[in-house]
C-alpha cells in the first residue's frame, strides 16, 4: 500500500512513522527542509526504530549547514530519490545528532 509521511515542523528526536506489524516500509523518495538554528553544523540521523533508545539501526545520516556566527538559521533543502528503496521494519525515527533542527517535508514509499 502506498505511504505518504508528512513531517510538519518536527524537532528531533521524534518517531515520524510506525511500520504496520509484519510489514516492511520501503521509502523511495524524500523531500525535506531542515532548519538549523544552533551555531555549528547540524546532523539528522534517520533510524529504523520507534524510540530514542537504543538507536542501533542507522539507515540514513544527513549533514545540515552551519548558520555561522550571524545569529540566523541555516536552511537545507534535501531531495532524494532512491534507486534502491530504504527499508524500515520498525519505524522511521529522526534523531538530532547535532545542531538545533526543525524539519518539514514528505517521505514517499509503500508497505508490503
Amino acid at each position: 500500500a502506498p505511504v505518504r509521511i508528512v513531517v510538519d515542523h518536527e524537532t528531533a528526536p521524534v518517531n515520524v512513522y510506525t511500520v504496520t506489524g509484519g510489514k516492511t516500509l520501503y521509502v523511495t523518495d524524500m523531500a525535506l527542509t531542515i532548519e538549523n538554528s544552533a551555531s555549528g553544523a547540524g546532523a539528522l540521523d534517520i533510524y529504523d526504530d520507534t524510540a530514542a533508545a537504543p538507536l542501533t539501526d542507522l539507515v540514513l545520516p544527513l549533514n545540515v549547514a552551519d548558520p555561522g556566527s550571524g545569529g540566523d538559521s541555516a536552511i537545507d533543502v534535501i531531495t532524494l530519490s532512491f534507486s534502491e528503496p530504504l527499508a524500515f521494519v520498525n519505524g522511521v525515527f529522526f534523531n538530532e545528532a547535532a545542531g538545533t533542527l526543525n524539519m518539514s517535508g514528505v517521505l514517499l514509499g509503500y508497505e508490503e
